[in-house]
């Protein structure tokens, strides 16, 4: 089994909401797989939920600011790999999320997020 963690972005308040009342509070995702699962599930903010039988899910909500201190701490770490030198497999692919988690996160979303819902769920990788 292996653990990942995506977040999922609030908006309580957003101009398209001014525009269109009534309208559902826009939400964004994005897969986070820089970021350490087994560290962050000792983490006093998550509890675990059980949303799939047989498979862990831990959930925490966090303001912005908490949830950005979180990414520049493990955008450190990736930063850290991606300078080493280290050829990991996913590298390509981690630089790519990166990207897009920063445009979306910065250009869209950040100014009118209220608050990160952080899921750590688990599943079938068939790693043990």
């Amino acid at each position: 089994m292996a653990y990942s963690v995506k977040v999922i972005g609030i908006h309580l308040d957003h101009p398209i909401l001014d525009k269109n009342p009534g309208q559902e509070h826009p939400v964004w995702t994005a897969e986070l797989p820089w970021w350490d699962a087994q560290e962050l599930k000792e983490d006093a903010r998550f509890r675990e939920v059980y949303c799939n039988a047989g498979y862990q899910d831990f959930v925490a909500t966090m303001t912005l600011k908490e949830f950005s201190a979180l990414h520049l701490y493990y955008l450190s770490k990736y930063q850290w790999v991606e300078k080493s030198g280290v050829d990991h497999w996913w590298k390509k692919h981690m630089r790519e999320v990166v990207y897009q988690l920063h445009r979306q996160y910065e250009a869209n979303h950040l100014p009118w997020t209220n608050w990160c819902l952080i899921h750590i769920y688990e599943w079938e990788s068939g790693m043990d």
